[in-house]
Order: C-alpha cells, then sequence, then structure tokens
C-alpha cells in the first residue's frame, strides 16, 4: 500500500509545467515590484530635495507686451515699473517682481570668461542666464549667501552688475570672496561686469534631472542694452509672494495689469509650486503605472501558487491520508505542503533578483539620483513582501490538508 500511495501522489506532467508558470509568474513579480518599489522610494526621496528658493505662495503669470505699443526700452521699464507698485499695494501682497527666465519654466543661457582670458571658443563657459528685476530674489527667496542683490539703481547708467550662483563661485574662485571681482560676458557692449552678490543655486532643471548647464548668473534687465532691454522685457514672468493661497490672488493681480494697460491679457497664470509639480508629473505616472503592473502581477503569482498547491494536495490525497493515519501531526503535514510552494518561490525569486539586478540598467532613466539602481532596502522589502504572500497563498491549501479524513482517504484507494 505504501508503494501504491508514494506512485498515486506524485505529480503528473501538467503539474511539473504548472510549477514552472509559478516559478516565471514569480519572477516577473518580483521584477515589477523592484522596479515599482525604486520608483516609488526615488520619487518620494524628491521631497527632501531643496530646489534651492522657497516655491510656496508664490504666483506667477506670463505677459508678453505688443511692440506696436510699447517699443522703446523707456515704456517697457514704465509699464513693469508701475505694474509692480500695484500689485505690491495689494493686501496680502509680500513682494513681486518680474523676470526673463524661471526655475523649472526655462530660462536663456549666457558665455562668459574669466578676467585675462583670451576669447576663443576654448575658453568659453556657458551658465543659464536670468534678466530680473529687483525684488527677484527676495521674492522667489533665493538665499543670499555674500554681496548684494539688485535695486532699482542698477540702470544703463551704472556700472555692469553681476549676481552669480555659488556653484559658478566655488569653481572659478575658490577661497577667495568673488565680490568685487569681474567675469568677461557677453550679453551687453561693456563686455566686462562686476561681481556684486553670491546667491544660492537652484535646480533650475528640476529636482532630479541632469544639471545640462552648471552655473547660474543674473543680470539687472534694466542694465542691459535699449534694444536687448526693450526685447526681453516685452516678455516676462511676473512672480508674487503672497500670504495664504496664491491663487486667491489672481483676479486682484489681473485687475492691476487691466489698471496700467487694458488691453494687455495674461496668460500662464498658476503657482511656482505647480511648476515644481508639473516637471516631476511623467515620474509619478511612471511610479503609478508600475506599481499598478506589479500588484497585478503580485496577484497572478499568488494565485498561480495557491491553485498549483491546491491541485498539489487534491493529488496527494491519498498520501496525506497514510501519513495522518499513522501519526503524522497537522503541523508536519502543513509543513510538507508550504515547503513544496516554498521551493517554487525561492526558484521563482532568485530568477527575479537577477532579472532585476539585469534590468537596471534600463530603469536608470526611470529612477532618480537619490536612489540607486541596486538599492538593497528595496531588493530586501520587496523580496520578503513576496515570499510573505507566497507563504499565505500556500498556507491555505496546506492547512486544508490537515483536514482530511485518513479512512476516506485510504477508501478512496
Amino acid at each position: 500500500m505504501s508503494s501504491s500511495a508514494v506512485t498515486t501522489g506524485r505529480p503528473g506532467g501538467h503539474l511539473r509545467i504548472r510549477n514552472l508558470l509559478v516559478v516565471f509568474e514569480v519572477a516577473l513579480a518580483l521584477v515589477l515590484l523592484v522596479g515599482a518599489g525604486l520608483s516609488l522610494r526615488g520619487f518620494a526621496k524628491l521631497a527632501d530635495v531643496d530646489p534651492g528658493f522657497a516655491p510656496g505662495g508664490v504666483l506667477t503669470m506670463e505677459l508678453s507686451l505688443p511692440t506696436a505699443r510699447y517699443d522703446t526700452a523707456a515704456e517697457v521699464r514704465g509699464f513693469w515699473a508701475e505694474l509692480a507698485r500695484r500689485v505690491a499695494e495689494i493686501p496680502g501682497v509680500v513682494s513681486v517682481s518680474a523676470s526673463s527666465g524661471l526655475p523649472f519654466a526655462g530660462a536663456s543661457e549666457s558665455s562668459f570668461l574669466l578676467p585675462g582670458e583670451p576669447r576663443i571658443i576654448a575658453n568659453t563657459k556657458m551658465a543659464v542666464a536670468y534678466f530680473v528685476d529687483a525684488g527677484y530674489f527676495e521674492t522667489l527667496q533665493i538665499p543670499l549667501h555674500a554681496g548684494r542683490t539688485f535695486t532699482a539703481q542698477d540702470t544703463t547708467d551704472t556700472p555692469l552688475a553681476l549676481v552669480i550662483d555659488q556653484a559658478l563661485a566655488d569653481k572659478f574662485f575658490p577661497r577667495q570672496d568673488p565680490v568685487g571681482q569681474q567675469l568677461q560676458e557677453g550679453m551687453t557692449e561693456k563686455g566686462v561686469a562686476e561681481i556684486v552678490g553670491v546667491v544660492g543655486h537652484v535646480a533650475h532643471y528640476g529636482l532630479d534631472g541632469p544639471q545640462r548647464t552648471q552655473y547660474q548668473m543674473y543680470y539687472a534687465y534694466r542694465q542691459l542694452p535699449e534694444q536687448t532691454q526693450a526685447t526681453v522685457a516685452s516678455g516676462m514672468t511676473l512672480s508674487v509672494r503672497t500670504q495664504g493661497d496664491p491663487l486667491g490672488y489672481a483676479t486682484q493681480v489681473r485687475e492691476a495689469v487691466t489698471a496700467v494697460d487694458p488691453d494687455q491679457p495674461v496668460f500662464a497664470v498658476q503657482t511656482l509650486e505647480q511648476y515644481i509639480a508639473d516637471s516631476v508629473a511623467p515620474r509619478r505616472f511612471t511610479s503609478a503605472l508600475l506599481s499598478v503592473f506589479a500588484g497585478l502581477a503580485l496577484l497572478l503569482a499568488a494565485v498561480g501558487l495557491y491553485a498549483t498547491m491546491a491541485n498539489s494536495v487534491a493529488q496527494r490525497t491519498h498520501e496525506l491520508g497514510v501519513r495522518m493515519a499513522l501519526g503524522a501531526q497537522p503541523r508536519h503535514v502543513v509543513w510538507l505542503v508550504v515547503r513544496q510552494g516554498l521551493v517554487l518561490l525561492v526558484a521563482g525569486a532568485a530568477l527575479g533578483l537577477v532579472g532585476a539586478l539585469a534590468l537596471t540598467r534600463l530603469m536608470t532613466s526611470l529612477l532618480t539620483q537619490q536612489v540607486s539602481p541596486t538599492d538593497p532596502a528595496t531588493y530586501i522589502g520587496v523580496t520578503l513582501l513576496l515570499v510573505a504572500i507566497g507563504l499565505l497563498a500556500a498556507y491555505v491549501p496546506a492547512r486544508r490538508a490537515t483536514r482530511i479524513d485518513p479512512i476516506g482517504a485510504l477508501r478512496q484507494e
């Protein structure tokens, strides 16, 4: 009877195929879980990244002044000065400024040379160039590290002034005070600008994106040549720091624009925080999509393992009945069945880990710089999660096996 029981209890070829399918399901689930885990961890860590300014409470809107009505630099300056004055008078407005160029929204680039360097291509260096009005750094709360920021006194009649970021200062003026130093610049006919201030570096290209241009410099737009000044200031972004919800001030700011020029439209009205949210939207979508696929794969693996174990218990009813008739404890029967599921889990997990490690090179573009593609915590965490759910799926039919009636099982033979 014992020999017959062993022969009868062996799974057939279809069960071996099912076991292989479960192994591949587990492996696929692990690969997707690792991908989703890495993506979610990286996305969560973006909240800890310092953008270099305080985006909360800032309303922005873009204005494009038609050259038919504003064809001189003086007219353009007059519009922005009057608009800034009116907006600043709105109750609850903390500060206001205008700029051509905004972090996360784009800006120009400008070349520069160190003092005394020959003007040849090999020596040319590039920096993101912002053209700003007085109050810009205070409105965005970009920290001032040394020197001063721009004021209304920085005009075409005064020496050309530059504010640079800390990255540029650290690279080209190490162990010395950059304030008072000069740079050769290419935006004006003056050719040489004096550094009057150093501010913090901002994450211009995004919280986790590669910084294509590593340095940043700021011009007072009122110091640009008249024609360049008129061109730059004809299309700028108004930034307004407010108390409370910045969008709640949109109507009043629009009314201030209308008061200066009834025919002047505004567009792209949004908060500075929205620019940041938009910059990470593709990554948020990718994380959500990976999470959905990983969840489905995990469910499929759990269902497959449960079905396999249930089928195995059904085929081994006689064998398990004999064991229980001979005095086997229920926990031994449970372990006998769970062990078979554990083998499938371990095989699938091992295959999945190899696949996940091989996939990290392809996933690099989907991950942030704050999380390594081989992050141990993610690999360990998702593996334990997968094994726990897999063991639960195997335990249910294993527990059911302990309810087999030994006498009934023997009669089936």
